[in-house]
C-alpha cells in the first residue's frame, strides 16, 4: 500500500514518491517507457482517478 500526501478534498494537490533502483547497467541508457498512476477515488465519476501519463528515458 502507498500513502498519497496531500489534503482531503483538494483536487490535485496530493503527491507520491515510489523509489525503486536500476542495475548500474549500459544496457538501459536510452531505454524509454510510459508510466501512468491511478487510486481508487469514490468521488471520481467512475470510482477511479488518474494521473497523467509520462513519459521518460533513462540516459
Amino acid at each position: 500500500m502507498v500513502v498519497l500526501g496531500g489534503g482531503s478534498g483538494q483536487v490535485g494537490a496530493g503527491a507520491v514518491t515510489v523509489p525503486t533502483t536500476l542495475p548500474n547497467d549500459p544496457a538501459f541508457v536510452g531505454l524509454g517507457f510510459f508510466v501512468q498512476g491511478f487510486v481508487l477515488d469514490p468521488a471520481a465519476a467512475s470510482g477511479v482517478a488518474l494521473t497523467n501519463g509520462l513519459e521518460t528515458w533513462i540516459g
